[in-house]
């Protein structure tokens, strides 16, 4: 059995010791290039998942984005917000392993250490400048689409308002027609009963007929009469008439202009509806 033998210069010992280290810098250079940009994807993951967290129910009612700092308790906090940030950027900075964490290679070795908010704006900020700019941009969005949504409602209403006129009218009418064919009958009715009344009295006895009514005391009432009052009356009235107005009120201690409020530290900017 043989034996290899082999030599190396030291010009070639110091050459290789130089490639090696370039390599092993370059390397090193792209795993912290590396590192910094799951880093900044981490951040932007946590950020995310904080305003993934919105307020729905204000979103679909009146299209304002808002995140809720008191996360139900009423009592806002911007440590909370950040203990929410810091939870989602620990997970997300967490390799996941499978249950092989000694096979799995880590080329990032990323440790979350500290986080914070620097700055935050609430929706009173500056007089509500918040608010206002995203109510500014939503009208600037929609207002083409809801100037003809507009319309087309506006143009839907005139014509169902119109139908629903000439259905009481051509109710009206017809009722109106029938009152007089039941006054007819009526009158021709009480005609008959006063001849028969005639023809059956004797001397100074009267003949009351059973179940006969004089058709002036007679209660009749026309249901389109009232509608036709109804229609000449402003909301107000009808609702006032019989209810009232409620006596709730709303405490001045709620209102955002009477109340004492916290500041946000970030200077809001926007376009100028």
């Amino acid at each position: 059995m043989s034996r290899a033998k082999g030599t190396i210069t030291v010009f070639l010992s110091l050459v290789s010791v130089l490639f090696l280290s370039l390599i092993c810098t370059a390397v090193e250079s792209a795993r912290v290039q590396g590192a910094r940009a799951q880093t900044a994807n981490i951040a932007d993951m946590g950020n995310y998942s904080v305003f993934g967290e919105f307020e729905r129910l204000l979103l679909e009612d009146y299209e304002i984005f808002a995140v809720d700092g008191s996360y139900g308790t009423g009592d806002f906090s911007i440590d909370r917000v950040n203990d929410r940030l810091r939870g989602f950027m620990e997970k997300n900075s967490q390799m996941e392993t499978g249950g092989l964490e000694g096979l799995c290679f880590d080329p990032w070795r990323l440790k979350l250490q500290v986080s914070g908010i620097q700055k935050f704006g609430l929706l009173t900020d500056q007089g509500g400048e918040a608010f206002y700019q995203q109510a500014v941009s939503f009208m600037k969005e929609t207002a083409v689409t809801g100037a003809v949504g507009k319309l087309l409602q506006y143009n839907q209403d005139a014509q169902s308002a119109r139908k629903m006129q000439e259905d009481y009218q051509k109710n009206k009418n017809s009722s109106d027609t029938q009152m007089e064919e039941l006054e007819q009958q009526e009158a021709a009715k009480r005609k008959e009963l006063e001849e028969q009344a005639a023809q059956n009295t004797s001397g100074e006895d009267t003949v009351v007929v059973a179940g006969s009514q004089p058709p002036e005391e007679a209660e009749r009432k026309n249901p389109l009469t009232a509608i036709g009052r109804l229609m000449r009356k402003d909301i107000l009235d009808i609702v006032c008439s019989k209810y009232g107005v409620g006596e709730n009120a709303v405490s001045k201690g709620q209102i955002a202009s009477k109340r004492r409020m916290l500041k946000g530290n970030m200077e809001i900017e926007g376009e100028i509806g």
